[in-house]
């Protein structure tokens, strides 16, 4: 049971709920630099420092002072972040610090301050309640303006020849969505967006700015009240503008407003927060790094943190608290390479004296041969940490730069036992395993009732062996060949496809079937109730939860996911998914309730991008986190593996938005150089930050690797991290610290191999030696070695079976490697060896080999050269020619 969860003594079945006695944290120690900028009361602070100098612990301590040491109501102090999950986490530390709640949130986001501005003054005036437009809503608005544009039903733009093939692809859709988001947060409206376009040349803006205008009537028709992610901020700073009310209602609340990271300021932002705080506003503190920004690929300029309020005092953060060493010279080393931006002087913090994060911490750059290969070696370091020396899972991090590595890395770490936890979910809903079955038969539900009397085989068959159905390969052709059996037996031809659709549909013939039809019959179910629910009129998340009853797989996929394993883990994401589709049906229910289970339908299959939620995550455990430098920004791990460092893959030098021009459109409208060679610095910096961000989470130890191919090559980053004067070599995979692994190793030969100088000789070379001599005796213990035992004698054995199997047997031996390398050397005479007597003694080139020795009937086995006692066997010149 979670905390606050208890069971009553006099009935073990009920739950009762007990609220948590309220915690409160103790202050924590501040040097001198951090209590400088807490005590600062000027209009306007600037706080700079490193990662892990402290700066958001400035950010807390600066709103708690507020509260307890200048008498500022809680609710009076706003604490912004740049995404949600850092504000969640500067909430609960500002919660825990004042001892109390607090009527609206102490930390938001910038877009949540613009959204509660909107929908205040909406219920002041009576209007539309204001909503936000989701991501897969603006790709679906897009997808149909285009096709309409492209089947004729309403006018084209003006697009030019360079991008009419791209159209219908779903990467123009994202640039032309970057482009038009782009110009809604600038506040530019569709006539700014066409001047700006004859002014710089670019006919791509004028076609843009045609669908700018046709998508704001759209949104503005269709959804009422709705507004862009990007354009909150705009829309807020005109209402604050434009309404002294809403401008005094607001300045009579705040008493403070305090910005963490706010090198991930876009120029909205920066607008909405000049509007507040200008006058007699409330105090602003700005906190961050303007070489750790993320969120530029949103719009983010880290150059705002300084130029935005040039004459406001700095205060800079010199000490390091969170790692040291050679990882601290590492961040150094890597932070080197980005622009100056606001001065260097917090480039390099001194690590905090007389702590262990003092002491030098490893950084290590490895190098390997396969994609595959770098999974396993990064697997293994895992376990390796967590087994060996005690590091928790939750202590651990791997950083990757997209999603090109990390479903394979993913696939590795989790087939070795290596417990993951990822951030958001990378697909759209319609993609989901355990979704798309339920869309499928939904789909076909509305065929059956539309009078379609046959269902489509493929979309059965998918259906069958998805998660819904639960049937295998085996199962599903047992049942294939029972239909087809009975289909036979009553004088008919059709195939097995067509029988597997009847059967979907109309059973009757599955009454006849064994055990293999059970997947068969909870399809049907499932089919059944989504027909039923519609003709019975039913809305969509009636219908979906009358499939989903029917399915019967909850209590099912609910006992395998609290029960662990990587089956529990594959049900667990099941059971997510299926709360997405549900999440989604209520999503669309409340913002078009007379639609129906059709239209629904088809609103999810057009979404080509994830959708985010704001419902809550159940705690994972302990697990190693797998995000994006992104997604870790303002967190940190003992141990961190940055993997996947490619040439090509980070830094992606590909520019932005290069198709549209939607960073150009940013840099012409705030006034900066739109040469090729500025925007290509501009990337390479980004690229940069986001690795200095990586590098830059761990507390003790920092792993880096890479893959060199003949496809791929290391980025110079590593040479970056891990300098050296020579050619990096490649590393080794261990073997897996798994159940298998140790299975494999204990059952695998342990030999020593022969040094390579030290093969035998041709038979034919003037080396061969005409006398025998001794053979180098057994050693005594060992994987290898026998259990001492006085065995009788025995028929001698055959040197080495037949003449025939001599060539496969040293070719066997060599490959395995248990024979070494001087098995290699002369494949013809090499005698074959079992894997439980293969023993090499180290042996120098100036000694030469001894010849084959015929096995006496003590020996221990074939080629094995000594008896059992020690003493050498006979000699045998070796097969006959």
């Amino acid at each position: 049971m979670g905390p606050g969860v208890t069971s009553t003594w006099w009935n073990r079945g009920v739950l009762v709920l007990r609220r948590p006695a309220p915690g409160s944290a103790a202050a924590p120690h501040l040097d001198a630099a951090q209590q400088a900028a807490v005590d600062a009361q000027a209009p306007v602070v600037r706080v700079l420092g490193a990662p892990g100098t402290g700066t958001s612990t400035v950010a807390v301590e600066r709103v708690v002072r507020a509260v307890t040491h200048d008498g500022a109501p809680a609710d009076g102090c706003l604490l912004l972040a740049p995404t949600r999950l850092a504000a969640a986490r500067l909430r609960d530390l500002v919660t825990v610090r004042l001892g109390g709640t607090t009527t609206t949130p102490l930390a938001r986001t910038h877009q949540s301050v613009g959204f509660g501005l909107l929908r205040e003054a909406a219920a002041l005036e009576g209007g539309d309640t204001p909503r936000l437009l989701s991501g897969p809503e603006q790709d679906v608005i897009l997808r149909e303006l285009l096709a309409g544009h492209a089947a004729g039903d309403t006018p084209a733009p003006p697009w030019p020849e360079s991008v009419r093939l791209a159209l219908p692809t779903r990467g123009f859709r994202a640039e032309l969505r970057d482009l038009l988001m782009r110009a809604l947060e600038l506040g530019l409206t569709p006539a700014d967006l066409e001047a700006l376009a004859a002014a710089h040349d670019r006919p791509e803006w004028v076609a843009g700015a045609a669908v700018l205008r046709e998508y704001e009537d759209v949104t503005a028709l269709g959804a009422p009240g709705a507004f862009d992610p990007a354009a909150i901020l705009t829309a807020a700073a005109d209402l604050l503008e434009t309404d002294d009310e809403a401008l005094d209602r607001l300045r009579a609340r705040l008493r403070l407003v305090v910005v963490d990271d706010a090198q991930e300021l876009t120029p909205a932002a920066r607008r909405l927060l000049e509007v507040v705080t200008s006058g007699t506003g409330a105090p602003l503190v700005l906190t961050g790094d303007p070489d750790a920004a993320t969120q530029t690929f949103r719009g983010a300029d880290p150059r705002l943190f300084v130029t935005a309020w040039p004459d406001a005092p700095t205060h800079v953060l010199r000490t390091g608290y969170r790692c040291a060493g050679t990882v601290s010279e590492a961040t150094r080393r890597v932070v080197e390479h980005i622009g100056v931006v606001g001065g260097a002087a917090h480039r390099a913090p001194d690590p905090v004296g007389g702590s262990d994060r003092a002491q030098p911490a490893p950084v290590e750059a490895h190098l390997l041969r396969t994609a595959a290969q770098e999974g396993a070696f990064v697997a293994g370091l895992l376990r390796e940490a967590h087994l060996l020396h005690g590091v928790p899972w939750s202590r651990m991090a791997v950083l990757v730069r997209g999603g090109s590595r990390t479903a394979t890395l993913r696939r590795s770490l989790r087939s070795a036992g290596v417990p993951l936890d990822t951030a958001v979910a990378d697909l759209p809903v319609r993609d989901e395993v355990a979704v798309r079955p339920l869309l499928a038969l939904l789909g076909c539900a509305l065929e059956v009732q539309a009078g379609a009397e046959d269902l489509d085989p493929d979309v059965v068959v998918d259906a069958l062996t998805s998660p819904l159905g639960g049937a295998d390969a085996v199962g599903l052709r047992r049942l294939r060949r029972s239909l087809r059996r009975l289909e036979l037996d009553s004088g008919g031809g059709r195939p097995s496809d067509v029988l597997l659709a009847e059967a979907v549909l109309t059973p009757a013939a599955l009454d006849h079937v064994g055990p293999e039809a059970t997947p068969a019959r909870r399809v049907h179910r499932v089919l059944a109730a989504a027909v039923e629910g519609l003709r019975d009129g039913d809305g969509v998340e009636e219908v979906l939860w009358a499939m989903w009853s029917a399915a019967g797989l909850a209590a099912p996929w609910r006992e395998s996911a609290l029960a662990g394993g990587p089956a529990g883990a594959r049900a667990d994401r099941d059971l997510d998914a299926v709360l997405g589709l549900f999440e989604a049906a209520a999503r669309y229910v409340d913002r078009l309730p007379g639609s129906t289970p059709a239209a629904f339908l088809e609103h999810l299959l057009c979404q080509d991008v994830a959708g985010d939620t704001l419902g809550a995550r159940s705690a994972r455990g302990e697990s190693v986190a797998l995000l994006t430098p992104a997604a870790a920004a303002g967190l940190e791990w003992d141990l961190v593996v940055v993997s996947g460092v490619q040439e090509g893959v980070w830094p992606d030098l590909r520019l932005r938005g290069s198709l549209l021009g939607s960073a150009d459109l940013v840099d012409a409208v705030l006034g900066r150089d739109t040469s090729a060679r500025a925007a290509r610095a501009v990337v390479r910096h980004d690229e940069t930050r986001l690795f200095h961000v990586a590098v830059s989470r761990a507390r003790q130890r920092l792993v880096v690797t890479a893959v060199r191919s003949e496809d791929e090559q290391p980025s110079p980053y590593l040479d970056v991290v891990d300098p050296r004067p020579d050619a990096r070599p490649f590393t080794d995979v261990p073997r897996p610290m798994t159940l298998p692994g140790s299975s494999a190793s204990c059952a695998a030969p342990s030999c020593t191999p022969t040094p390579p100088s030290a093969g035998p000789p041709s038979r034919r070379s003037p080396g061969w030696p005409a006398t025998a001599s001794p053979a180098p005796t057994r050693p005594s213990g060992g994987p290898c070695a026998p259990p001492p035992t006085t065995a009788p004698a025995a028929r001698p054995r055959r040197p080495c079976g037949s003449r025939r199997r001599w060539s496969t047997a040293s070719a066997s031996a060599a490959s395995s490697g248990c024979c070494g390398p001087a098995a290699a050397t002369d494949r013809r005479w090499a005698p074959r060896t079992s894997a439980r007597s293969c023993t090499r003694s180290p042996t120098t080139s100036a000694t030469p080999t001894p010849p084959r020795t015929r096995p006496s009937s003590n020996a221990v086995g074939a080629g094995s050269g000594c008896r059992r006692d020690g003493s050498p066997a006979e000699t045998w010149p070796g097969p006959p020619r």
